[in-house]
This record gives C-alpha cells, structure tokens and sequence, in this order.
C-alpha cells in the first residue's frame, strides 16, 4: 500500500469529521496514539482575511488559558491553506443536547444538575474575567459567547467552556471585530451596537440560569424582531417556583435575582460574576447540587450512559481502524509530514521580548496631528516590534499613524520612527495604547535590540497573566493495562502516582490530574499535590504526586481501565 485513506495535518491524522458550523469543522484525530479534537477552518474561508484573523485571535487566547472549565488549545498551525487548532476530544453533551434529551422525554433538566452546571460556569467565568493579556491592565478577558451549545458536559463529569471566537480584552474603544455571541442571550446594550464585555457573559449566565430552572427561554418570540424587542423592552414571565424552593423568602429571592440579572439598564444589573455567585447560592434550592465531577459522572451514566458509551466505542473503534491501517503504509508515506507554521506568528503582537519600563524613564515624544503639538507619554513596555504607553494626546485612532520619538536616558541616542496604533486599554483607569512600529532604521533597530539586550533581566514572555493562580492539568496516559495495573499496585492503591510532565512544578504545587487510557476516550479528572519534582530534560520532568483519592475514584479507575 503507497498510500494513506486517511487526511492528514501536520503529524495529525483525521480519522472523521464529527461537526460542522458556518466557518469550521470538527474532526476526531490522532498523534503519537493519542486521540485529539481538530478544528479546520473550511477552506472556502481563508480567502476571508477577517475570518482567519478571527481564527488567529480566538487560538491565541484559548492556548494561554489554563482553567479545569475551560477548553484548552493544545497546538495550533497552518499548513499551505489549512489553519487549524488542536484539542482534547470532547466526549460529553453540550448543555443544549442535555436539555433536548430531557425535554424528549417531556421533563426537563434535573436541579441538582442545573445547580451543578451554573456554579461550574461561575468558576471558568471568576477565571477568565480575572485573566488578561495586557500586563498591569485592570481590563480582563471576556467570552462573548456564553451560550448552551458552547458548554460541553465531559463524561467524566467536567463542565467545559468552548468557542472563543467572540471572546476579547474589553477595551475603552469600540470593539475591533465582528461578535457572533447568540441572540437569545445578548443583552439590550449589546444589541444596540455595544462592545460586549464581562458584563456581557454575566447577563448570557442569567439567561442560561433561566432556561435551566424554567425550561424556557425568559423572552419567548416567534421571530428575530420580537426577540429582539422582547429583549429591549419587555418584562421576562413570572413563573410558579414551587418545584425550585419552600419558602416564600427564597421565592422572593429568586424574582429579586432575576430581576436583577435581566435589568434592561446595564448598570442595575450584577456587575461581575462574584455578585452574581453572592446573589445566587443563597437561595435554599428544594435539591442539593450535584457536589463534584465524580457524582455528576455517576449521574451522566444513569442518564444517557448508553448514549455516551456508544460514542466511545465507535471512537475508539475508528482508532483501531486506523492502526490497521497505518501498519500496512510504506515508510515513506508514514513519514510524510507537511510542514507547520505556527499561527501566532502571523497575527502574534508580540513577536519580540520586550522590557517592562516602570523601573525605566523612557519616554515618547508623538507629534499631534491635529494641534501639531509634541506630547511627552510615559513608555509602559518596550520591545523592538513596538511600545505600551500612556496615552496623554487627544483620542487616539485605531489603525492610525503616528511620528513618535523615543528617548531612552542618556546611555542611547534617541530613535525617531512612525508607529501604528493597534488597540487601547484601560490602566488604572488611565487610556493605554499598543502602537506598532511600521517605518524604523537599521540604526534604530540595532539601538533598541541593544537597550532590550542590557535590561534583559526584566525581559518577560508570558501573553497571559492570570488572577488569582489557578491549578495546572497535568495527564497521566496508559497506553496498555499492564502499564497501568503495575502502577495501580505500586502507587496508586496508596495514593501515590508517578508521571513525566511537560512543565516544571513546584513542590507542593496543587494539581489537577486527567488519567488516560490508550483504548477508551473515557478519562476521569483527580486532585493531586506535588511531592517531588525533577528535571531530566529540557521540557521533560519527572514527577510524584500524592492523590485525594476515595473508594469511588479507586473503583471509576478499574472500571474505565477494562473497558473494551
């Protein structure tokens, strides 16, 4: 055989397409045997610079997140005119599919279950609202985009926040790009031409709260305009409670939230998702939630079990497949790669190491256009490719440009050059604006790289800083049983688990670990402690782990082990 049936992308093969939207499509895929997500802009589509920039900006903030509810970008690339981003494989139902299963059987969505997805989308939502890209920025990320169909309840029990392709920093200009966020959970501002903001997700969390406890949507319409309409003007339904709590406290509690959430006027409503948690679990709900991922698993597989066994199997079915396939390939096939570009580098901001100056007097001189003033504006951060500063001028122009001079102390020349103003942010209430530079000198070149070079030892390299500090995921994969029945005896029985791990990780260091097995996409999600960690190559680390483990986890782990 000199040739492979299956599609490949960079070292992926495609073993089947498992969704399509309007600008992507999904398929199931797999790399050095293990089993991935892929999603592949169509083709018709990169012909579209705004789409593949879309595309470009939603990688870029979901590969720096890192968050338990949040669904990470794993690797990222563009092959000759393929743009792609790579994924964990998503065995779960979306909150949508788990609300149609429910009405098809003309109930709705237990509340011990609602109860359990809203406070799981409050935690991804304290994470990416307390998460921004802009160093020293008191601006943060939103989503956008916060609907059913973009949270994916995992079969081991995790609730994911997907989709980034409406997610942004806020800005105090006007949104940048297009928002597709759905219709049924914008709110009024938003729909009037708004940028959305975190704001945004809050108010889409209401609804999405209503709809589960309700099992309606809080203004029904029979078409775009009267949603729209309803949206803007009128009044959500009031509904019996008499299924959701027993008092009369916790009734007017409940009318008090809601009425509070869906204000038409923005600034009546919760103004972060920390009022909303306030506001929310204080109500006595009649059921308890759901208290972890391994009862929402045990209740996953009284309730659709079959459904989701079924996907797995049939996964994990394609996999053997595809093995079969692979042994009967000629090495050069096998070794056919495609090369990868990364695609942060087309659209990356940041493509240099750049130095925060607020130990440093730099500053820049930018002639006003319209004065034709020069304005001193103090330097915020500094790289070859461009500046962060404080912006004192008049409004600044998104996209335009500007002469500016910079001075860096009397150690270097000052350098002249034209930038082009990318985005602005808000700083300790102050405007902020990123400008890139589009016309500089060799000389100017080489005195920046040189200014950059001495003050290396503030050179910092994160795109993302995140508040608070949130627990890393680290993965345990079994590619055989005896692999994992040694180590089941060995260490975990006891509590223990040893593994190899990308990262370095600080003793002590709480962890979330996601153990794997080679034949099943089944996984389940544990608590762990660093106790030691040790480097034995670059990128490669050696680590042990004490696991908060119950008889439950013990049994889930034997009995994904042995599935077939």
């Amino acid at each position: 055989m000199t040739s492979s049936p299956y599609q490949k992308i960079g070292l992926y093969h495609l073993l089947e397409k498992i969704a399509e939207g309007g600008f992507s499509q999904i398929f199931l895929a797999i790399r050095d045997g293990q089993p991935y997500a892929i999603k592949r802009l169509k083709s018709e589509k990169t012909q579209d610079p705004q789409v593949v920039s879309d595309f470009v900006r939603e990688v870029r903030i979901a590969s720096s997140l890192e968050h338990p509810n949040i669904l990470k970008i794993l690797d990222q690339g563009k092959t000759k005119d393929v743009y792609f981003s790579v994924t964990e494989p998503l065995l779960g139902l979306t909150i949508g599919q788990l609300i149609d299963h429910f009405r098809a059987k003309r109930s709705s969505v237990p509340l011990s279950l609602s109860l359990y997805l809203i406070r799981e989308c409050c935690q991804a939502l304290r994470y990416l609202h307390h998460t921004t890209i802009f160093e020293y920025s008191n601006s943060f990320l939103f989503h956008g985009d916060l609907a059913p169909d973009n949270l994916i309840l995992m079969m081991d029990g995790t609730l994911k926040l997907l989709d980034f392709g409406s997610a942004g920093q806020e800005s105090l200009g006007a949104s940048s790009k297009r928002h597709f966020g759905k219709l049924f959970y914008l709110p009024p501002e938003v729909l009037r031409g708004e940028p959305p903001n975190k704001m945004t997700d809050v108010y889409a969390l209401t609804v999405l709260a209503f709809f589960l406890l309700f099992g309606q949507h809080p203004f029904e319409a029979k078409n775009k305009a009267e949603l729209i309409e309803g949206i803007a003007h009128l009044e959500h339904p009031r509904l019996d409670l008499k299924n959701l709590v027993r008092s009369m406290h916790d009734e007017a509690a409940v009318r008090i939230f809601f009425n509070k959430g869906l204000h038409k006027d923005q600034k009546l409503r919760f103004q972060n998702i920390e009022e909303y948690e306030h506001d929310f679990f204080r109500i006595h709900f009649l059921s308890k939630q759901l208290k972890d991922h391994m009862e929402v698993r045990k209740f996953l597989q009284e309730h659709v079990g079959g459904q989701l066994k079924e996907l797995d199997l049939s996964w994990s079915q394609k996999i053997q497949n595809f093995y079969k396939a692979y042994e009967l390939q000629t090495e050069e096939v096998k070794q056919d790669v495609e090369v990868v570009e990364s695609l942060l580098g087309e659209e990356e901001r940041r493509k240099y190491p750049r130095i925060l100056t607020r130990e440093h007097a730099i500053q820049a001189e930018i002639l006003d256009s319209h004065s034709r003033a020069k304005i001193q504006n103090k330097v915020y951060q500094l790289s070859k490719g461009g500046i962060l500063i404080k912006w004192e001028s008049l409004i600044p122009r998104q996209g335009g440009l500007y002469p500016i001079s910079i001075y860096l102390g009397k150690d270097f020349p000052p350098i002249t050059t034209t930038a082009k103003l990318l985005y602005e942010i808000s700083i300790q209430g102050r405007s902020h604006v990123g400008l890139e530079f589009v016309k500089i000198s060799e000389i100017d070149l080489k005195i920046l790289e040189r200014y950059v070079e001495k003050h290396a030892k503030d050179i910092q390299t994160g795109k993302v800083t995140s508040k608070p500090h949130q627990k890393v995921i680290v993965d345990a994969l079994f590619s055989d049983l005896a692999q994992f029945e040694q180590e089941f005896e060995n260490n975990i029985k006891h509590g223990g688990l040893f593994l190899k791990h990308s990262k370095l990780l600080e003793n002590g260091e709480s962890v979330w670990v996601r153990v794997r097995f080679s034949h099943t996409l089944q996984n389940i999600l544990l608590k762990g402690k660093v106790v030691f960690c040790k480097s034995v190559a670059e990128n490669k680390h050696e680590v042990s782990l004490q696991l908060d483990l119950s008889p439950g986890h013990l049994g889930t782990l034997l009995e994904i082990s042995k599935m077939v």
